[in-house]
């Protein structure tokens, strides 16, 4: 009886991701620290702080690099291609930012271990997730993910110091 059961489990885990979904792939481009022309702040009220920043033109790094000197007012991140359907093709995407501890604390003073958004983006195109470095952005093992259907697309791990 537990094979059974453990093989219906089973059956019910793997078919929790659509075969469409399962196509969908995410291909990394670039990663550390970047330049962004143009950058608007936006009110937020799910961002710690409550303001976000939007827009811009991305200048990629030079050297790809997951060691990031602690600079206010420099971006960091990674820059991807989604693929596996047409380009016309609106994909769900989930960003998450996993924040070392202690962890941000906002202005009604709750502390956050990450900050996740939700984005409606097409695939083949040139597409980014990234932090923007304040003066209290914390040293330590910032990690950014990229979902999607309950799967991390891409991953990758950045080491801020100062």
């Amino acid at each position: 009886m537990k094979h059974i059961l453990f093989g219906v489990c089973l059956a019910f885990s793997f078919a929790a991701v659509s075969p469409a979904a399962a196509q969908i792939r995410a291909a990394e481009q670039w990663y550390g620290l970047y330049t962004v022309e143009g950058v608007q702040i936006i009110e937020d009220p799910n961002a710690p702080g409550g303001k976000r920043r939007v827009g811009g033109k991305i200048r990629e790094p030079a050297v790809n690099s997951s060691r990031i000197q602690h600079t206010p007012g420099s971006y960091f991140g990674f820059g991807y291609v989604l693929t596996g359907a047409p380009s016309s093709e609106t994909i769900t995407v989930r960003h998450v930012q996993l924040i070392p501890p202690p962890g941000l604390r906002d202005d009604a003073g709750n502390v956050h271990d990450r900050i996740q958004s939700t984005l409606s983006l097409n695939s083949g195109r040139d597409l980014f997730i990234g932090i923007s470095m304040g003066n209290n952005t914390l040293a330590g093992t910032w990690t950014l993910q990229v979902w999607h259907e309950g799967r991390v697309l891409l991953e990758r791990k950045f080491e801020v110091y100062r």
